[in-house]
Order: C-alpha cells, then structure tokens, then sequence
C-alpha cells in the first residue's frame, strides 16, 4: 500500500485536466446515486460510452438509464466490484464486457486513475493481482496525466468528460467524422480464474437484482478474426448458466458504423445498436424481483 500512498502524493502534485476524460467517473457515480429506481443500469467500458444513445432507451421502455461504460482500462473485477454499493431493487443491471476483458485485461492499467480521481476512498475494493498491476505500472498514471494535457490542448474533440450527457453517453463524437483504426487480434489465453470470478458475483447481484449479458459492439472484421476467442466467453457464460442475452454475432457492424476503434461506434451504429438494445431488453423491463 506504500506504493498507492506515494502514487496518491504525485497526483496532488501534477493534477489531473479538470475535463480529462476519466474525470467524468465521479459524474457517473452521481448519477448512480441520484437516479431513481426502478434504472436500468449499463456496466462495461468505452464500448457503451460510444454505443448507446440511453435517452432513446428510456423514452421507449419508460424507465430510468443510466450508462456507467467509462474505460475498458478500469477493469471488469472493479466495475463489478464498484456496481455492488449503488444497484437497488427493482434495477436492471445490464452489463456489456468487453471481449479483452477475458483475456488478461479484467484487472485494469488505467484502475489507479479512476481511484486517484475518486471523490470516494475505494482502494478497499482492491484485490491482490489488481495491486500487482498497479505496482507494475507505478508511472502510468504520470505518463497519461501528461498525455492528457497534452491532447485537451491540442484537440477540441472526443475523449473529454464534457463529451458526456446526463445519462452517461459519450455523445460528442456523433458529430464527427469516423478515424481509421488499427485492430490487434486476441492473442492471450483465457482468464480461468478470473472468469469464476465473474460468475461468481454475476450469481451473487442476481439474489437482488435482474442481471443482464450482452455481447458488446464489435465491428465484424475483428468478430471474425478473433471468432474462437469469442466462442470461448460465451461457451464458458453458457455453461455457468449466466449466458449472453444474445449471440454475440448479433452485436456485430459494418466498418461504416464504426468511429474510431472496433469496439466505438459513429452516430449510424450507436442508432442501430441502441434499437437491438431497446427490443432486448423490453420483456425484461416491469418484471419484479423475487
């Protein structure tokens, strides 16, 4: 914890850009608390930031929305951690995991970020490979502090916390024109312990809540290449009897409804993605929790 306290001392001394995008963190954590239930609450990374157009979904199920999708970087351990203290009943709680997040990632680079900009002390969620991480990484948060002051002055564009609307959508970039994007394969293996974890506290939210899997939006090349990977998620939710809500070849998109990466989608895609959401998760909306 050494490490998380001279780390702490370094981020009083270069703070980070006010309207830096993880800065919007707080903002969600405030619409989580004053947000009435019955919401249905979307939890995953930038995958939903840039997927959803949530004021859509609440005039048409006529419900509360609240989109939490931040940052893949945060970590699926955390953001399943971190949801715990805000879900009530009556809520739905949908989320949408980023494919990566299997694959080596649910442990998070850009975690210490988000706990340093916190207005709320939750290193107490932590847990021993997420603290190996971050010591591994000791500098990152420096080197994206100076990248971030760098970038807020230099483009007027995405990735900026004044991007988000008030349910939590990334809706600056409908505006723009889509960026070419360079797309990596899958290449680790598949994150066994993790993935009991997972279910594990999947099981133990649906004693309160609904909980809902949806595969993320993924442009179709990538779903090809990275096919067996995917497979591999959803064989695995399937036999723990926590499944995607759909297949996950569903949630796929043409490149032309892509903005600037394989999992954003431009102002098209968050339009046809938004409806898909809208129609799956209607028969869930109404329904009370025993």
């Amino acid at each position: 914890m050494a490490a998380l306290s001279i780390l702490t001392i370094l981020n009083v001394a270069l703070p980070y850009p006010s309207n830096d995008y993880l800065q919007a963190y707080n903002m969600k954590c405030d619409l989580l608390e004053d947000t009435p239930s019955p919401r249905i609450i979307f939890v995953g990374g930038s995958n939903l930031a840039f997927g959803l157009d949530s004021r859509r979904i609440a005039d048409s199920l006529h419900i509360h929305v609240v989109n939490t999708g931040l940052h893949a970087g945060i970590g699926l351990q955390f953001m399943i951690d971190d949801i715990v203290k805000y879900v009530k009943k009556g809520d739905i709680l949908v989320f949408a995991p980023e494919y990566q997040h299997f694959y080596g990632r649910a442990y998070g680079r850009e975690l210490i970020c988000v706990l340093s900009l916190s207005r709320e002390n939750k290193y107490s969620l932590l847990h021993k490979e997420q603290i190996y991480r971050i010591v591994k990484n000791f500098f990152y948060p420096l080197k994206y502090k100076l990248l971030s002051w760098i970038n807020l002055h230099i483009s007027k564009k995405a990735y900026q916390a004044s991007g988000f609307n008030n349910y939590g959508d990334e809706e600056r970039h409908w505006n723009f024109p889509s960026i070419s994007f360079h797309f990596s394969p899958i290449k680790s293996s598949f994150d066994e312990k993790f993935g009991r974890y997972f279910v594990g506290r999947i099981k133990e939210l649906q004693k309160i809540v609904q909980v809902i899997i949806i595969p993320p939006a993924y442009v179709k090349t990538a779903y090809t290449a990275d096919e067996q990977k995917i497979r591999v998620i959803d064989n695995f939710l399937r036999k723990n009897e926590i499944p995607f809500l759909v297949s996950p070849e569903t949630h796929t998109f043409p490149l032309e409804d892509m903005y600037d990466s394989y999992y954003h989608l431009n102002r098209e895609g968050v339009e046809k993605y938004t409806g898909f959401i809208i129609e799956e998760l209607r028969p869930f909306v109404g329904q009370t929790q025993d």
